[in-house]
């Protein structure tokens, strides 16, 4: 019976041990992620040199490399993906750091991501390009550099979005005469809009005629 307690304490103990680790590691994973967010990359050398996992996600599945591509933090960037870092981690969305950088405008950042190795194609869960989401924001340095490297005009997500309609939706005109001069076709727009009765995206798109 003595025995039988003497082994539960020590289970006891060592689930203790281990649940205080995993607090631990959870807390210099954060400050990873929160040194990738503010470009602070001795703290992210440190935390790596302590065997901290570079690719390690909060509970929405958000890294230090979204982070680091959301912020335009370059040598953060290449630091990560010197030491590990997935090129093409998603979140809980299914958003790639292209995707983050796309979405807030870094052409630089695209850049990097696209020469490590970043699929220029990839799809979030709603089926959203890195194209469709720079289209959507109408940052068109980010698209310039997209469509340089290949990326789709002629695409759609999982409701029927394209990036024409994307940049139509938020009105933005510049954009929609990129996508158009890169051979995005306005008449199938305006069907697809038409069907769907978004009437304020059929005007958008007759400014282009």
């Amino acid at each position: 019976m003595e025995k039988k307690k003497d082994l539960v304490k020590k289970i006891i103990g060592v689930l203790f041990i281990i649940v205080w680790l995993a607090g631990c590691q959870s807390k210099d994973e954060e400050q990873l992620r929160l040194a990738a967010k503010t470009g602070d990359l001795d703290t992210i050398k440190r935390l790596v040199s302590e065997g901290i996992d570079v690719n390690a996600k909060d509970n929405v599945g958000e890294s230090a490399m979204l982070w680091a591509a959301l912020d335009n933090r370059k040598a953060i960037m290449e630091f990560l993906i010197k030491n590990g870092g997935q090129i093409n981690i998603q979140d809980i969305n299914g958003m790639t750091p292209l995707m983050w950088a796309a979405n807030s405008g870094h052409p630089d950042m695209i850049e990097l991501l696209i020469s490590k190795g970043a699929v220029v194609n990839f799809k979030d869960s709603k089926q959203w390009t890195a194209l469709m989401w720079a289209s959507y924001n109408g940052n068109i340095p980010a698209m310039q550099v997209l469509l340089k490297h290949g990326a789709k005009v002629i695409d759609s997500s999982a409701e029927g979005w394209s990036p024409l309609t994307l940049a139509a939706r938020k009105n933005r005109i510049n954009p929609m005469r990129l996508l158009v001069a890169h051979g995005a076709d306005i008449n199938t727009a305006m069907m697809w809009a038409n069907q769907r009765k978004h009437g304020s995206i059929v005007q958008a798109l007759k400014l282009l005629r």
